[in-house]
């Protein structure tokens, strides 16, 4: 009996331990599926929260910021504001807007002032230089011109005695130029016209049936020119020639001079002469400004022109070189 007691308390040992053995990985399994289970929920949960907070947190800091650099902005308008209006700073007051600053408007103001001075500067220099341009310079004016157009006694009878179809002598004028100035002139042109008038002369020049000279000549100071000699360009009628020994009408003689200084202008003077008198010595300058003016400009060298340069003197260049065309010599053995 105890034997059987024995055995039955082994085999139920045995089988004790091989439920154990089976059961008990199965339990830890199924344990530790339910952990997960349940700890997948919490750790997702968990997440999503920490989420949710660091959004929120970094909304809070983005808004912190932007709130701090409106407190800076506005504190910075402020101590500006405060700058411009208190006494002593480097700002004007405010005006329409506007925020000067002292020592850049002060500058600009100095600059500005500079600047006028130095155009005064300017304008007195070169009116101190035309004044002894004025002083030194050249003055051309025409001499007294005398008058040639009434024949000897004899040749005044023969024209009215003879045929009153013959015609008169043709005017003539003998005039200079002298020089006023205190420095050499260069005379370069002379126009000169005349024309038979009553008692007014024309209101333009015309140079009709004008003479031109042109030429360099040097006049120097305080010194007349070589007489130039103008001639009317018909012969006058007896009827003309009676008209001028009674007065009623006159030569009228007028033109220009175109001269260079030692400055390097350029003047041209024009005049107009009438001759009052009888015996046609008297002159008297009428006409106005139309006739009697002086102008002046700075005087420019003449230059060759561009297509002379880039055409014709290259061409000459080559044609000077070519070997001449030259004939051969006959033979005369024939």
């Amino acid at each position: 009996m105890p034997k059987v007691i024995a055995v039955i308390l082994v085999v139920a040992i045995v089988f004790a331990g091989a439920s154990f053995s089976i059961c008990g990985p199965l339990q830890q399994t199924k344990n530790a599926v339910g952990v997960q289970a349940d700890q997948q929920p919490k750790s997702t949960a968990e997440d999503q929260t920490k989420g949710a907070q660091s959004a929120l947190q970094s909304s809070k800091n983005l808004s912190t910021i932007h709130n701090l650099e409106e407190a800076h902005r506005d504190k910075r308008t402020d101590h500006v504001g405060s700058e411009s209006t208190q006494p002593g700073t480097e700002y004007w007051p405010t005006v329409w807007g506007i925020k000067l600053k002292i020592t850049d408007s002060l500058l600009a103001l100095f600059t500005g002032f500079l600047i006028l001075i130095g155009v005064w500067q300017g304008y007195q220099l070169r009116r101190s230089v035309d004044a002894v341009h004025a002083g030194e310079r050249a003055y051309v004016f025409p001499g007294n011109p005398k008058a040639f157009v009434r024949p000897t006694g004899a040749h005044l009878l023969y024209y009215k005695t003879s045929d009153p179809s013959n015609r008169g002598p043709k005017p003539t004028i003998v005039f200079n130029f002298v020089n006023y100035g205190r420095s050499p002139a260069i005379i370069l042109n002379v126009r000169a016209a005349m024309e038979l008038i009553r008692k007014e002369p024309p209101k333009f020049p015309r140079f009709e049936h004008s003479i031109l000279w042109d030429g360099e000549t040097l006049l120097a100071k305080d010194s007349p020119s070589n007489n130039m000699t103008f001639e009317f360009h018909r012969n006058i009628t007896p009827e003309e020639l009676d008209l001028i020994n009674a007065g009623e009408i006159t030569p009228f003689f007028y033109g220009w001079v175109q001269y260079r200084d030692m400055f390097g202008f350029l003047h041209q003077r024009g005049w107009g002469n009438v001759f009052t008198e009888k015996s046609l010595d008297g002159v008297t300058q009428i006409g106005g400004r139309a006739f009697n003016y002086s102008r002046s400009k700075r005087w420019k060298e003449p230059k060759t022109p561009l297509w002379v340069v880039l055409f014709i003197r290259p061409l000459w260049a080559v044609l000077r070189h070519l070997p001449p065309n030259r004939k051969p010599l006959e033979s005369n053995d024939a």
